[in-house]
């Protein structure tokens, strides 16, 4: 997936590892612990689950039965949601790894290519935030079924004509939140111990992320941290959350900024650099003598001419 940023391979700064593939530390966990809302995943056990009998469930979510267990005749839940089961587990086996019961960097490849996408496309990070996915260029089998299941598809012809209305879903200002602060994390390589992301990871994952909703203060931000290497070298987690609500609050003017909230010292810094773009550049001793020789050089000029005309 490029880590969903860029390709996962070729000459991306996102590109896999030479002999390394992605640890799947965690067994996916179905019975509960990922719900799934019109408005993305949420992270989170559901404390709200109502009391009662409990149901069947798999990693392909929760299926239906009745007595027993059982249900018989056409258009029984239990059948239609084994049905499913199968045609997902007959798409999560294309692109599944040899060695690994996973998809990964090759298979997230392949499913793009299926799917029409180029590795960086905003919709396959779309995709990841519907999975709930932890790790770039991973998909456990629970996460592609979730994923493929909270958007209603279950082959590549429905996945192909579903992921597009992720674009209107997130109009909604919580589903884009969500799907921003996930951003972050899916960004970040936990298992290696990073708390922070590098800079251009982080500018890479902002331009992503921002397809849907672009700030009009983006760009100044982008070049900011393109200029600023050495003062830019990470970007923290709740550096990345207040940047939604500065983004928001901020013009490319600088209109809506104060130096009295509490904003990150990065923020602060980005002020004083765009308020040191915006001031007139006054010229220096010697550029104002430049200025003089060049007019005087006119008015001689423009003298001699009249001289002559008389």
């Amino acid at each position: 997936m490029g880590q969903c940023v860029t390709s996962c391979r070729g000459d991306s700064s996102f590109a896999r590892r030479p002999g390394k593939r992605p640890k799947v530390a965690r067994e996916a966990k179905c019975n509960g612990e990922v719900s799934v809302s019109s408005n993305g995943p949420k992270r989170g056990l559901d404390s709200g689950r109502p009391h009662g009998p409990k149901r069947h469930s798999s990693c392909l979510g929760e299926m239906v039965g009745g007595v027993g267990g059982r249900c018989v005749g056409v258009g029984c839940p239990l059948g239609e949601a084994e049905a499913e089961d199968g045609r997902l587990e007959q798409l999560f086996q294309r692109y599944r790894d040899e060695q690994q019961d996973v998809i990964l960097s090759d298979g997230v490849e392949r499913l793009c290519a299926d799917l029409g996408l180029h590795p960086a496309d905003f919709l396959v990070l779309a995709f990841a935030w519907k999975c709930n996915a932890a790790t770039m260029c991973c998909f456990t089998r629970c996460e592609f079924f979730q994923g493929c299941r909270a958007l209603r598809a279950d082959s590549i012809k429905s996945l192909r004509a579903k992921l597009p209305a992720v674009h209107g879903e997130l109009r909604d200002d919580a589903a884009f939140r969500d799907l921003y602060c996930f951003a972050f994390q899916f960004a970040l390589e936990a298992n290696e111990g990073q708390r922070a992301l590098p800079r251009a990871t982080a500018a890479a994952m902002w331009r992503l992320v921002f397809v849907p909703r672009p700030p009009a203060l983006l760009p100044r931000w982008l070049v900011f941290l393109d200029e600023n290497p050495e003062g830019v070298r990470g970007v923290s987690r709740d550096t990345w959350q207040m940047f939604l609500n500065f983004a928001q609050a901020v013009e490319p003017d600088m209109s809506g900024y104060s130096e009295d909230e509490a904003w990150p010292s990065l923020f602060d810094a980005f002020a004083e650099w765009q308020f040191g773009k915006q001031r007139p550049q006054v010229p220096g001793a010697a550029g104002r003598k430049e200025n003089e020789c060049l007019l005087t050089g006119v008015l001689t000029c423009a003298r001699d001419d009249y001289q002559v005309i008389i």
